[in-house]
């Protein structure tokens, strides 16, 4: 390889990694934990290189959010893992696509657009604990998107200028106050990772709100790997097998949840468009695991404000999630079932609730020959 191609494939890594590290930390403020994450990452890139995948895995904000949704923490947990057997199963039986064909695409869209109103909720809930915070991530993230959304990298651009202005601004306010930023009370010491990995799986319960938890992942994670693993392949001028995806995702999650990680779903990525994607794709995923494996990650939350993330999460709920999903049901033909969807996610913060009203609606249509 010569330096062009080294150049342009470090630079892929590098922004990819920036636009991942805000969502890692807002996993982290939704109570995840980072450290299993890390080894997640490095089994998805060693994965990803065998079975020639071309989109990488990564945290996603619409997942973090439907999965911190369940409150109960050992429900959250059995949640996920029960998610990551359903997800593995469809993996196996290739049912992915099956079952979003069965459901229709304005469905599936509908869902989507109903997660991103979520992650403009999120976003909105933030201006209520520091208004000031929040308004400048979100008015920096929309001015930075407006400016830049025809540059390829806008999404990373948009992400670390509001992330960075925000987080700046709220170091000014406590030098001003004669606070120390990130300073904070000396926390018990961590039980060893094997450990609490045990506690997991020891700690299941099988409940109404693990099983819609569930439910809701499996939906999620098939809304999310048809959209961004066609994006991404598409990127890279090639096609992404989603069953690969969905069990590269699966056993990620038997990795991460069990520990209390956050679930990693397939992106949008920058590196498709890299020299060697996959490869390219791998390394990125196994950096990001470095760094939450050296601390860089959870030295940032202690700086970087809760709120600092309001910007990127409106901007990829609203911009980039639920006018692009709303115009796929619009595409669909099938506006009402869409509809019912998007209505039901929102309302009842759940895909699954969201994708069985959809379809309910579209055989009732069928029914009815509207």
């Amino acid at each position: 390889m010569d330096f062009a191609t080294i150049g342009a494939m470090l630079f892929a890594i590098l922004a990819v990694a920036i636009n991942g590290i805000p969502q890692l930390l807002y996993a982290k403020e939704r109570g995840f934990k980072l450290r299993a994450v890390a080894f997640a990452y490095f089994l998805a890139a060693g994965l990803n290189l065998i079975l020639g995948s071309v989109t990488p895995i990564s945290a996603q904000a619409e997942t973090i959010t439907v999965a911190s949704s369940t409150k109960e923490k050992n429900a959250r947990v059995t949640g996920l893992i029960l998610a990551a057997f359903g997800m593995t199963a469809l993996g196996l039986l290739g049912l992915v696509s099956r079952i979003a064909d069965w459901a229709g695409a304005g469905v599936v869209a509908g869902m989507m657009a109903g997660v991103g109103l979520m992650l403009c909720e999120v976003s909105y809930n933030f201006t209520k604990s520091n208004w000031l915070i929040s308004v400048v991530s979100i008015l920096s993230a929309v001015g930075s998107w407006i400016l830049l959304k025809n540059d390829a990298n806008a999404v990373v651009y948009t992400i670390g200028i509001s992330v960075a202005v925000s987080t700046l601004l709220h170091i000014v306010l406590l030098k001003i106050k004669g606070d120390k930023a990130g300073s904070e009370a000396p926390s018990e010491p961590e039980p060893p990772l094997i450990q609490e990995w045990l506690n997991g799986w020891r700690n299941l319960v099988i409940n109404k709100a693990s099983i819609l938890s569930a439910l809701g992942l499996i939906c999620m994670g098939i809304g999310c790997n048809i959209s961004f693993g066609s994006i991404t392949a598409s990127i890279a001028g090639t096609t992404q097998d989603l069953n690969h995806l969905t069990l590269v995702n699966a056993v990620a999650d038997f990795v991460s949840a069990p520990a209390g990680g956050l679930p990693l779903e397939g992106i949008i990525s920058g590196t498709a468009g890299a020299p060697h994607p996959v490869l390219t794709g791998a390394l990125m995923m196994a950096f990001i695991g470095v760094l939450i494996l050296t601390g860089a990650v959870e030295k940032l939350a202690k700086y970087v404000p809760a709120e600092s993330i309001s910007g990127f999460l409106l901007v990829i709920g609203f911009v980039m999630t639920t006018v692009p999903s709303m115009a796929a049901v619009i595409a669909s033909g099938t506006i009402a079932a869409g509809v019912a969807a998007m209505g039901m996610t929102i309302i009842s913060k759940n895909p699954f609730y969201g994708m069985v009203a959809g379809i309910a609606v579209r055989l009732l249509g069928t029914q009815l020959g509207v």
